[in-house]
């Protein structure tokens, strides 16, 4: 009885160590300064991102990508960001590359380099809805990647609320872009939804 008693409690111990270490894997891990990825200064003194971190650039924070690096998602959530991946190197993303809207004024991010980008979606815009905004905006997310991979959609949403808008763009100036799955233009009312390949860029999908 007492064996048994034993064995439940180191089997309880396991999966608590098991559930915590996941909870820790999964945590945020936001750019705070500009820097390469794969320093800790970059995020704050945390560790460095790997496939199973959400990532948040903060505003007006430029994060270059030196060597192989992954992540689970990446959101840009403030006015301006960019991520440039570097020349040899691959930036696989798990899930989706995001830079949300604002209830007013604009929001721009640059995903720039001569690198790799992978990713399974992109979205601009359509994070802050109707009745929430507050005057008008752009959510701007321009792209010059050598070669950009999206296994799944591009989303852009434009936002009316009747008195305000948003109106998200997608930029191509330059790189390759291939989508496997299926760019989404979603104009909401007024709201105007810009998917612009007019840079010089070439597109498949």
């Amino acid at each position: 009885m007492k064996k048994n008693l034993q064995i439940g409690k180191q089997i309880a111990l396991a999966l608590i160590l098991l559930v915590t270490a996941t909870v820790v894997n999964a945590q945020t891990r936001t750019a705070t300064t500009d820097g390469p990825w794969n320093s800790t200064t970059t995020w704050g003194g945390a560790s460095v991102p790997t496939s199973v971190n959400d990532v948040v650039i903060n505003n007006g924070i430029d994060v270059t990508v030196p060597a192989d690096a992954a992540c689970n998602s990446i959101t840009f959530g403030s006015a301006a960001g960019s991520i440039s991946v570097n020349s040899g190197f691959t930036l696989a993303v798990t899930g989706a590359i995001t830079l949300q809207n604002a209830a007013t004024g604009n929001r721009a991010a640059t995903l720039t380099g001569a690198g790799t980008l992978t990713c399974a979606s992109i979205v601009v815009g359509g994070t802050t809805l109707a009745p929430n905004l507050t005057g008008d905006g752009l959510t701007t997310l321009t792209c010059t990647v050598a070669v950009v991979s999206v296994s799944g959609n591009i989303s852009l949403r434009g936002v009316d609320d009747g008195a305000d808008d948003n109106d998200p763009s997608f930029i191509l100036n330059s790189g390759s872009l291939t989508v496997s799955g299926t760019v989404v233009l979603n104009e909401d009312a007024g709201s105007a939804v810009t998917f612009n390949l007019n840079g010089g860029g070439a597109a498949t999908g």
